[in-house]
Formats: C-alpha cells, sequence, structure tokens
C-alpha cells in the first residue's frame, strides 16, 4: 500500500544509523518516528564531530610567572609607589625608609621644604574603594609610642587595592594605564591610642593633600617661621 495512505514505510538499520548487524531486519515504522530517528541519526553525526574538534584544540599556556615577590611584598611596593606617584605628581620627593632602618614605625618621608612629613603605608585589597566610609587597620603599641614623640607630623596612609587580584591592578588602556587603587590617610601623631586606626574614605590621598600636609609642617616651625624665639 502506498505510503501516504498507511502513514508507514519501510525502514532499515541504516537508517538510523546503526550497522547492520545490530538489527538483523527491517521493520515497519510511521513515517513520524522515522523523522525522529533520522534526526537522531544527525545529531549523532553532529556531536561526534564537536567532539574531535574539541580533542584536537591546542593547551593553551599561561603566562610565564616571573614574580620573585610574594602576594604581600608585592602589595607592599605597590603601595609606596602608589605614594609615589603621588608625590611626583605633586612636585615633592619621597625618601623611602631602608628594611635595616625602619625602627621609627615609618615608611618614609614626604620631604617638604621646611622639614618632612613621616608617612607609614599599607597596601590592602580586603576593602572596596566605595564600600563604607571608614576603613580600620590594626596598630602596635609599639607604633603609638614612636608616633606621638615625633615632632613633625605622622600621617598613616592605606592604599586599597580595588579589584584584590594582581593581575587586575594596573589596567592598560588606550587613554592611558589606571591604577585600580586609592588611597586614604589620617594623621596618627595627634590620634588617641588605641587597638586599630580609623581611616576616613573622605580623605582621600591626592595632590592636593600633600598641600595639607605641608602646612602642618610648617605649623610645626611657626614661631621659628615667623622670626620669634
Amino acid at each position: 500500500m502506498p505510503e501516504h495512505a498507511t502513514g508507514r514505510k519501510r525502514f532499515t538499520a541504516a537508517d538510523a544509523g546503526f550497522h547492520e548487524g545490530q538489527v538483523s531486519r527491517a521493520v515497519d515504522l510511521p513515517t513520524s518516528r522515522i523523522r525522529r530517528l533520522r534526526q537522531l541519526k544527525a545529531y549523532r553525526r553532529w556531536s561526534s564531530t564537536v567532539m574531535m574538534m574539541v580533542m584536537v584544540i591546542p593547551h593553551q599556556p599561561g603566562p610565564v610567572d616571573i614574580a620573585t615577590f610574594s602576594p604581600n611584598g608585592s602589595k607592599a611596593r605597590f603601595g609606596v609607589a602608589y605614594l609615589r606617584a603621588i608625590c611626583s605628581q605633586a612636585g615633592v620627593g619621597f625618601t623611602e625608609t631602608s628594611i635595616d632602618e625602619d625602627v621609627l614605625a615609618i615608611d618614609g618621608a614626604v620631604d617638604f621644604a621646611t622639614a618632612s612629613a613621616r608617612v607609614q603605608v599599607k597596601c590592602t585589597g580586603k576593602f572596596r574603594i566605595h564600600g563604607g566610609s571608614t576603613a580600620t587597620w590594626p596598630a602596635d603599641d609599639r607604633w603609638w609610642a614612636k608616633w606621638h614623640g615625633s615632632c613633625v607630623p605622622v600621617y598613616f596612609v592605606l592604599v586599597v587595592m580595588d579589584p584584590d587580584e594582581q593581575p587586575d591592578w594596573l589596567d592598560h588602556r588606550v587613554d592611558g594605564t589606571m591604577h585600580r587603587a586609592a588611597a586614604f590617610w589620617a594623621r596618627v601623631d595627634k590620634m588617641s591610642q588605641g587597638a586599630s586606626i580609623t581611616v576616613p574614605k573622605s580623605q582621600r590621598l591626592t595632590a592636593d593633600t600633600l598641600r595639607q600636609w605641608s602646612s602642618d609642617v610648617d605649623a610645626c616651625f611657626q614661631p621659628q617661621l615667623q622670626g620669634g624665639n
């Protein structure tokens, strides 16, 4: 009987993608079933092709690791470099304390014409630039004793890496390189001693900040600058 009259046709094992040894005889199936089996056959061929393509894709090696610093060491260097960049923008020098001479709980000094301001720098990725109004950092009792004994201003600078992932610290754009970081500060030589330092995020470190610091330094020598005793 014609196919269009019965809706069935002769269907062999090859039509479904099987070997003749897997199915020993042809069967009568509805046309819709045959269509689905042919679609399954086509899918099998497509999936086999995709698997072959995936298998031949060569392994792409990652970037060569050239680091000699630990992750924390890298952050420490970035924090000082960030402060140096702002000092350069303001046109003032920064003298870093050598490791063997780090006895006053400061990492360096910003060199103004009158005298230098002392600075301790910490760099971290545990805060977000836009998250919260303050950031806190633990403070050692020995730090406070040295800061409070200083005759010139001492500032605590917290450089926040956001994001924390090291490859994202710098964004090399077409129009220039962007530091994915921001620094905040607090004056600590006149701050009350505590277990931690609270740094207001309203005090963003910029070149204008260094002009304020310069005025603070001048105020320490105001009688001498005015010709007094």
